[in-house]
C-alpha cells in the first residue's frame, strides 16, 4: 500500500512537470498562425490539452484538491486564450469546488460566481443549475440560511425544467438527487428535521433511479445524522455504517473521512471512547492526505472531546489548539466579509452593466437621429423641411430625456446601495486599457514591492479613502494620502496605477462623484445648490465638477438634481 501511494505521488509529479513543460512551449508558440493549416494545428492542440486537463481534474478531484487547483488554473488559462466560454465556465466550477474542499470559501464563491455569469450569458440551464447548487452549498456551510435556500430552490426549479425536456438523460438523473439532498441538509442544520426527511426520501428514490452509489451513500449519511440529532444513536449508527460500506469501494477519501468523523461523533455520544477515537483518527489521516481543512477541523474537535472525556489532558489541549487555529483560519472575519461582498458585487455588476448598455443605446440613438436629420435636410425643402426638423428634434429630445431618466434611475439605485457594498479588490484583475497596462508595467518594472505588499498597501489606502474620506478636502493631494498611509508618494502612486487602474486625479474624482451622487439622491439635501455640493465633495470649481459628474454618471448634475426631486 505504501509503495502504491508513493508511485501515485511520483506519477502526479511527473505529469505536472510534463504539463509545465508543455505549457511553456504552448505559451511561447501562442502567436497568430500564418496560414489555415497552422490554425487547424493550434486549435487541435488546444482542444486535446483541455481534454487531458479535464480528465486529470476528474481523477484528482476527490483525493487531491491541490492538484485539482493546479490543473484547473492551467486549463482556465488555455480556455481563456482560445475564447472557449463553455470550458471556462466548467473549469471555474472545478476550481470553485477544489477551493471548497480545502475550506477557502471566499475563493470558492468567487470562481462559482464567475461560472454563473458565463452560463447566464450562454443561457445554459444545466450549467446554471449545477452552479447555483454549488453556491448554495457554500452559503450553507458559512451559515447564511436565506442565501443558501434561495440558491437551492432556484437550482431545483431550473433542474425540474431540464429534466422535463430530457427525462431519460443519465447525467441529468444523477444530478437531480444531489439538489434534493442539499436542501435536506439545509433544513436539518436549522432543526427542521421533518422537512429535511421529506427531501432526503425524495433524494433516495432518485438515487435508486440513477444507480449513483456516491449520492446514495451521502443521503444515507444525512438520514443517519437526523437520527443522531433526535438522540436515536443506534439507528443513526446503522445508517452511517451502511453509508460507509457503499462508499468504501469507490476510493473517495473525502467522503470516507466525513463518514468516519460522524461515526466517531456517535460513538462519543454513546461513551464508547476507544471506538470513537479510532474513527476520528481515521478521518484525520484521510483529511490530511487530501488537505481537506473542514474535515481536518472536525477530526481535531472530535479527538479533543474524546481525550477530554478520558482524562488525557495533554492530548486534549493539543487537539483543542489545532482545532481553534484551523477554525479561525477558515472562518476569519476577512473571509466572511469577502463572501458577503461577492454576493453584493454580483448584483451590482448587473446594474452597472445596465447603465453601460443604456449609455451605449443613447449614443447609438444620437448617431441615428443625427444621420436621419441630415438626410431629411438634403431631400426636403421649404416648410416641409422645417416641419420634419421640428418633429425630429422633439423626438430626439424625448428619447434623450427618456435615456437620461433611465440613467438617473440606475444611478439612484447604485447610490442607495453603496453603503452596504464595497466591491472586493482583486489584485489579479486585468485592466481594460492595454496601452495603460503596458506603460505601468514598464514604469514599475524595477519596483521593489512584492505582490503581497502591493495588496496590503492597496487595502490600507482603500481603507483610508473609504473610512476618513480625505478626498472631501479640496486641497487633498497625493502627498496628503502618502502622509496618512505612512508610505512614500511613489509607492502610493504605483498602487493606484496598478491596483485601481487609474491615475491619482481620476481615482479621487471617482470617489468624489460617488459622494456627490449620494448627496443629491438624499431628500435632506434638496436645499443645496450644485455648486455647494461640488465644494462639499472636494471640487474647487463647478466646471470641473460638471465634467467629472457627466463622465461618471452619463448625465449632467443639473439634470440629475431635477430628476430626483
Amino acid at each position: 500500500m505504501v509503495f502504491c501511494s508513493c508511485m501515485k505521488r511520483i506519477s502526479i509529479v511527473i505529469i505536472r512537470l510534463f504539463l509545465i513543460s508543455w505549457f511553456c512551449i504552448y505559451c511561447a508558440n501562442a502567436t497568430p498562425a500564418t496560414d489555415g493549416q497552422n490554425i487547424k494545428l493550434t486549435t487541435a492542440s488546444t482542444n486535446d490539452s483541455l481534454l487531458i486537463l479535464k480528465s486529470l481534474l476528474k481523477s484528482s478531484a476527490s483525493y487531491n484538491p491541490d492538484s485539482c487547483i493546479f490543473y484547473s488554473k492551467l486549463a482556465i488559462d488555455i480556455a481563456t486564450r482560445s475564447n472557449d466560454s463553455l470550458s471556462l465556465a466548467e473549469l471555474s466550477n472545478y476550481l470553485g469546488n477544489a477551493y471548497f474542499n480545502v475550506a477557502h470559501y471566499d475563493k470558492a464563491l468567487e470562481y462559482s460566481y464567475n461560472a454563473l455569469k458565463i452560463y447566464q450569458q450562454l443561457n445554459n440551464e444545466i450549467g446554471l443549475a449545477k452552479t447555483l447548487n454549488n453556491i448554495g452549498l457554500i452559503y450553507e456551510i458559512v451559515g447564511d440560511f436565506d442565501q443558501a435556500e434561495q440558491k437551492f430552490i432556484l437550482a431545483l426549479e431550473i433542474w425540474e425544467k431540464v429534466k422535463a425536456k430530457l427525462p431519460d438523460d443519465v447525467e441529468i438523473k444523477k444530478i437531480h438527487p444531489h439538489i434534493y439532498n442539499n436542501i435536506g441538509i439545509l433544513y436539518s442544520n436549522h432543526n427542521q428535521q421533518d422537512k429535511a426527511m421529506k427531501y432526503y426520501d425524495k433524494a433516495l428514490i432518485l438515487s435508486e433511479e440513477s444507480n449513483d452509489k456516491n449520492i446514495k451513500s451521502l443521503i444515507l449519511l444525512n438520514i443517519g445524522l437526523v437520527f443522531s440529532k433526535e438522540e436515536k444513536y443506534y439507528e443513526a449508527l446503522a445508517f452511517l455504517l451502511k453509508s460507509r460500506g457503499i462508499i468504501a469501494g469507490l476510493n473517495s477519501k473525502d467522503k470516507i473521512a466525513n463518514i468516519d468523523n460522524n461515526i466517531g461523533d456517535i460513538y462519543l455520544k454513546l461513551k464508547n471512547y476507544n471506538t470513537a477515537k479510532k474513527y476520528f483518527l481515521s478521518g484525520l489521516t484521510l483529511a490530511k492526505e487530501i488537505n481537506a481543512n473542514e474535515l481536518l477541523k472536525n477530526a481535531y474537535e472530535g479527538l479533543y472531546e474524546v481525550n477530554k472525556e478520558v482524562g488525557n489532558h495533554k492530548e486534549a489541549l493539543e487537539y483543542q489548539t489545532l482545532f481553534i487555529e484551523l477554525k479561525d483560519s477558515i472562518y476569519s472575519l476577512q473571509s466572511k466579509t469577502r463572501i458577503a461582498d461577492l454576493e453584493h458585487g454580483f448584483n451590482m455588476e448587473m446594474k452597472e452593466s445596465e447603465i453601460k448598455l443604456l449609455q451605449s443605446e443613447r449614443k447609438l440613438l444620437q448617431v441615428h437621429l443625427k444621420s436621419g436629420r441630415t438626410i431629411q435636410l438634403i431631400l426636403i425643402g421649404g416648410m416641409i423641411i422645417l416641419i420634419f426638423v421640428v418633429i425630429i428634434i422633439s423626438f430626439q429630445t424625448s428619447q434623450k430625456r427618456r435615456a437620461y431618466r433611465q440613467l438617473v434611475k440606475k444611478n439612484v439605485e447604485i447610490a442607495n446601495h453603496e453603503d452596504s457594498f464595497i466591491p472586493p479588490l482583486k489584485p489579479e484583475q486585468e485592466t481594460t486599457d492595454i496601452f495603460s497596462e503596458e506603460i505601468f508595467k514598464k514604469k514599475y518594472l524595477n519596483s521593489s514591492l512584492s505582490e503581497e505588499k502591493k495588496l496590503e498597501l492597496s487595502q490600507i489606502i482603500k481603507s483610508i479613502m473609504e473610512g476618513d474620506k480625505p478626498y472631501l478636502n479640496t486641497d487633498f493631494t497625493l502627498a496628503n494620502l502618502a502622509n496618512r498611509s505612512g508610505v512614500g508618494k511613489s509607492y502610493v502612486s504605483q498602487i493606484i496605477n496598478e491596483k485601481f487602474d487609474k491615475n491619482f486625479n481620476a481615482w479621487v474624482n471617482e470617489y468624489r462623484i460617488k459622494e456627490a451622487r449620494k448627496m443629491i439622491t438624499d431628500p435632506a439635501n434638496r436645499n443645496l445648490t450644485i455648486e455647494g455640493i461640488a465644494n462639499s465633495v472636494g471640487f474647487s470649481s463647478k466646471s470641473s465638477f460638471n465634467a467629472a459628474f457627466r463622465l461618471y454618471t452619463g448625465v449632467t448634475p443639473s439634470f440629475y438634481f431635477k430628476s430626483v426631486k
